[in-house]
């Protein structure tokens, strides 16, 4: 999910991994959505009317907790991503996202070390954490350079 600025910026909001739900703004709050929803991979998505939605719900409560905890953790990045661009240097910031990836979607390895299996590339990096691409770079050169 991103939002591209009137100068033509991407900001990539975040990215997501099945199973998940997107949308879920603009279809309780009745507001198209500003935001560019793209898929990386095949994916099947399914839609529902509000009213079909409501009117089945209460069959399904571990959908709804389902959705209250993705709610909950979508809350959480947005938070985090406000105060990283209002606060944190560009080191921190990228180094603070690749922290969250390795531990919400990597696999532990020996060592306390994570391999994140997402492939971007580094303007991807940049679009999500807010940065130009060769400040991405040179970030990811220098924590390379130290082996982090």
């Amino acid at each position: 999910m991103s939002a591209i600025t009137s100068v033509g910026m991407e900001k990539v909001i975040w990215y997501l991994n099945a199973p998940n739900v997107f949308g879920e703004v603009p279809f309780f709050h009745k507001q198209p959505s500003r935001h560019i929803i793209s898929a990386a991979e095949d994916t099947v998505v399914y839609s529902f009317s509000l009213d079909f939605f409501l009117k089945h719900i209460s069959d399904y409560p571990d959908i709804m907790l389902f959705l209250y905890k993705l709610l909950a953790q979508k809350v959480r990045v947005i938070t985090n991503q406000i105060e990283d661009l209002c606060t944190s240097n560009p080191g921190v910031r990228l180094a603070k996202l690749l922290y969250l990836m390795a531990h919400q979607n990597g696999k532990k390895l020996a060592d306390n070390k994570y391999l994140i299996d997402i492939k971007l590339t580094h303007q991807e990096l940049a679009n999500i954490s807010g940065l130009h691409r060769v400040t991405t770079s040179n970030i990811l050169k220098k924590l390379s350079e130290e082996k982090l």
